[in-house]
């Protein structure tokens, strides 16, 4: 076991009982000693795309090491049997957790990032894969550029079950191109639909770090992007680097009830957080426009958080006047500069 690991769960207890369920494959010999990315993988009944999952990763040409952290949560297939054979055959490369009993269903999540030894982390799901073998490699060499950004991602391909390349499946898909743009876009993800992928992203592993910042009731992918977001520059790059599977039981298909119960949370986090020293926050969003962005936020989360919310719903209430306090100075401070300026 290596350090990062014993720090992580000494001061986590309750993570520390999740984590006694699994066992641990990891060959801290074979294993680099500094990554410079971390690789997140959770498999689950993926007998049919695991391979492809892991072989886009291991084809990945880099001048840097890299790990792979694949969780394996208790398949009824023959998942673990691929994912132990590769470790068996990478174990430079491969820490595998195989669960001893299935985590998902009883609401138990081993956060693998926060084990992450890489000073980048990319994330692809057992069902998805990546197509670049440069991907990686493209990544870093921006971030390690653009001290300013703390997320990169790119472009992708819609594949079924099949691998055969398709459309955007819903209306939900079909406007995400359309809303690609680079920099801040934390303000923007208060209230519109997100437009990036899990599969497609390498972020800092630092950002994660900074500040106390405990996941909202219900958490989703949207949460991490928006809480990245918040502290950087967002970068996106236009080359298609991975597949995106539509697979029928996947979270994007099937748990939609659970994406919209979701999403008040992690919007009311992210408002929570903008006010909160601890969670820093980048000052470009120190503005007007952000102010009237949280308040038309905080007004949707208080009509869609269930109604014995009631503290946060009377939360809501105090930022929204905080929000209004902010958008008067502002604007009465902008009006006495450009007469001043006369």
């Amino acid at each position: 076991m290596d350090k990062l690991t014993l720090e992580v769960l000494n001061s986590d207890p309750k993570l520390k009982a999740i984590h006694d369920k699994i066992h641990k494959i990891e060959d801290w010999n074979a294993l680099s000693k500094e990554p410079t990315v971390t690789i997140c993988m959770a498999t689950y009944n993926h007998e049919n795309y695991i391979k492809e999952a892991l072989d886009g990763v291991l084809m990945q040409k880099t001048n840097f090491d890299y790990e792979i952290i694949i969780k394996e949560d208790f398949s009824s297939d023959k998942t673990r049997e691929i994912v132990l054979d590769y470790q068996s055959r990478h174990p430079d490369k491969i820490r595998l957790w195989v669960c001893k009993e299935n985590l998902y269903s009883q609401k138990m999540k081993p956060k693998l990032k926060a084990f992450a030894r890489g000073k980048y982390i990319a994330i692809c799901e057992g069902d998805d894969y990546w197509t670049d073998s440069l991907k990686l490699q493209k990544q870093v060499d921006f971030l390690e550029e653009n001290e300013d950004f703390g997320l990169v991602h790119t472009d992708f391909e819609y594949v079924n079950t099949s691998n055969e390349p398709i459309p955007p499946p819903t209306d939900l898909h079909k406007g995400i191109k359309s809303r690609i743009f680079n920099g801040f876009i934390w303000d923007y993800y208060l209230n519109n639909a997100g437009f990036i992928l899990t599969v497609t992203c390498m972020y800092r592993t630092s950002l994660l770090r900074k500040g106390n910042k405990p996941r909202p009731k219900y958490s989703l992918d949207g949460w991490l992007f928006m809480e990245l977001a918040r502290q950087s520059k967002v970068y996106y790059i236009p080359e298609k680097t991975c597949a995106y599977r539509i697979n029928p039981s996947g979270m994007m298909m099937s748990g939609r009830d659970y994406i919209n119960k979701a999403y008040p949370y992690i919007k009311y986090d992210q408002i929570c957080a903008f006010f909160n020293s601890e969670r820093p926050t980048n000052s470009f969003y120190k503005r007007r426009s952000t102010y009237m962005d949280i308040l038309k936020s905080a007004k949707n989360c208080f009509i869609k958080l269930p109604s014995n919310e009631v503290y946060s719903k009377i939360k809501l209430l105090f930022i929204s006047i905080k929000c209004v306090f902010f958008i008067v100075n502002l604007t009465v401070y902008k009006i006495i500069r450009v007469n001043l300026n006369y």
